[in-house]
Order: structure tokens, then C-alpha cells, then sequence
């Protein structure tokens, strides 16, 4: 059975790639024209590609010190 940390873990990451590749969609839609792909598209790519950056940093970090195991901080019970 997968513990429940690593399902959070999973859907986190899975939530923020489907956010990214839908982010990336949306912004070759709205910037493609004629076929070609504009400079201001190929800005929008890389901003976006850097805030995804941040976010997965930033789920990262939330993520080391709100899912925790109970047991790991636990040293009382532990045999001398």
C-alpha cells in the first residue's frame, strides 16, 4: 500500500505539470500567428517555465514540513 505522504506527494506534482502543459497550451494558442511563433510567445514560455520553476520549489517546501511522518520526531520511544 502506498503511504499516504506519497500520494499527496504524487498529486501535488501531477496538479502543477497539468497546470504547467496547460499553461503552455494556452500560450501557444494566444501567441502562435500565421504559424510562426512570436517573440513576445517565446517571453511568455520562458516566464512561465521559471514560475514553474518556483512553484515546484515551492511545493517542495511546503510539502518537507506539512507532511511529515508522526514517527520520525518521536525519540521517546526508541530503546536505549
Amino acid at each position: 500500500m502506498i503511504e499516504r505522504e506519497r500520494v499527496i506527494e504524487i498529486v501535488a506534482s501531477v496538479v502543477a505539470v497539468g497546470l504547467m502543459i496547460g499553461i503552455m497550451v494556452l500560450i501557444g494558442r494566444q501567441y502562435t500567428q500565421n504559424g510562426e511563433f512570436g517573440d513576445s510567445g517565446g517571453l511568455m514560455l520562458v516566464v512561465a517555465i521559471i514560475l514553474f520553476v518556483l512553484l515546484m520549489a515551492v511545493i517542495g517546501y511546503v510539502l518537507a514540513f506539512t507532511v511529515t511522518d508522526s514517527g520520525d520526531n518521536n525519540t521517546a520511544d526508541a530503546p536505549d
